[in-house]
């Protein structure tokens, strides 16, 4: 792995290899948000859940 995990955004330098457990709650809850979307849309289109067999192909 890499050990340049800092990049310049909008002129402040952030860390881009952080665990979820280091967010901050703002950003968990803004991934729930997406992870949310992200399964009703599939929900909607395929009306089922998305489940491990279902993924295996998007690796």
């Amino acid at each position: 792995m890499s050990r340049k995990n800092h990049k310049m955004i909008d002129g402040r330098l952030l860390q881009t290899n952080k665990k979820y457990s280091q967010l901050k709650m703002k950003q968990k809850e803004k991934i729930a948000e997406w992870m949310f979307q992200a399964t009703r849309d599939y929900y909607m289109k395929k009306c089922t859940f998305p489940s491990d067999k279902h993924l295996e192909g998007r690796h």
